[in-house]
């Protein structure tokens, strides 16, 4: 899939996914098929490489899309990640999910009463 967005006068072209793929760097090859679709879809309105701003993210997906949200095994650490294209749609209920697990593991906080005047 490629996803062309309109930012401002710039236009983004975004998309395809590496399955397994563990390397940060963007591959020459996957920027001449973004711009071949760009190309395919804006014909000569397209001008690619004036001010091109070449960037790719590691975002971890599960096969499903289904994120993994919770505690991980390293103390204090906790994940909400693997949404892949669903990250949008699924963010506020993840958060939710997320914050609710923190809360769950935190210590319960001592009550704060009110000293009486005998409290010394």
């Amino acid at each position: 899939k490629t996803v062309f967005a309109r930012l401002g006068d710039q236009l983004r072209v975004a998309g395809l996914a590496d399955i397994g793929a563990r390397c940060p760097v963007f591959d020459a090859g996957r920027l001449r098929t973004l711009r071949a679709g760009a190309e395919e879809a804006f014909g000569a309105a397209f001008r690619g490489g004036e001010g091109e701003v070449v960037w790719s993210g590691m975002r971890p997906c599960t096969p499903s899309s289904r994120p993994a949200i919770g505690r991980a095994s390293l103390d204090g650490l906790y994940l909400n990640l693997g949404h892949g294209t669903l990250g949008w749609t699924l963010c506020l209920g993840s958060a939710e999910r997320l914050v609710a697990a923190i809360r769950a593991d935190a210590p319960a906080k001592p009550s704060r009463s009110r000293k009486s005047k005998d409290d010394v």
